[in-house]
C-alpha cells in the first residue's frame, strides 16, 4: 500500500510541477511576444512544435499510465480478495471437519434434559418478545 502512496505522490508532486512550468511559460510569452514573432533563428518554429508535440504527448501517455495503474491496482486487490476468500473457506472446511466430529459425538451423549427444557423457555421467550415488539396477540 505504501508503495501506492509514493507512486501517487511523486506523480501528483509531477503534475504539480508540470502547472507551475506551464503558468510560468504563460507569463515569460506574454512579456516577450513582439519578440517571439519575428522568430531570428530559422529554427525557432520547429523547436515550437516540437515542444508543443511533446507536451500534447506527455499528457496522453500520461492518462494512459494512470489508466493502467488504476486497472492493475483493481485487478491485484480483486486476486488478493479472491485468494482470501479461498484460503478463508477451506480453513473452515477443515476447522469445521475437526470441531464437528468431536463436538457432535460429545454433545450428542452429554446433552441433558434439564439444558434442553431451558433452551426451549429461552425459545419460547424470544418468541414472546418478537410479538410484543410487533403488536400480535399472544396464544
Amino acid at each position: 500500500m505504501s508503495i501506492l502512496l509514493i507512486t501517487l505522490f511523486f506523480g501528483s508532486l509531477l503534475g504539480i510541477i508540470i502547472v507551475i512550468g506551464r503558468k510560468l511559460t504563460i507569463i515569460r510569452e506574454n512579456g516577450i511576444i513582439e519578440a517571439s514573432i519575428k522568430h531570428p533563428h530559422p529554427f525557432v518554429p520547429e523547436i515550437q512544435k516540437i515542444k508543443y508535440l511533446a507536451f500534447r504527448n506527455a499528457k496522453k501517455y500520461e492518462h494512459l499510465a494512470l489508466v493502467a495503474i488504476i486497472k492493475f491496482y483493481l485487478e491485484f486487490s480483486k486476486f488478493f480478495k479472491n485468494s482470501y476468500q479461498k484460503i478463508k473457506i477451506t480453513a473452515k472446511d477443515k476447522w469445521s471437519k475437526y470441531i464437528s466430529h468431536s463436538s457432535s459425538d460429545i454433545s450428542e451423549r452429554q446433552t441433558s434434559k434439564f439444558l434442553k427444557m431451558i433452551s426451549g423457555y429461552k425459545d419460547r421467550i424470544k418468541h414472546i418478545k418478537y410479538k410484543i415488539k410487533n403488536g400480535e396477540e399472544i396464544k
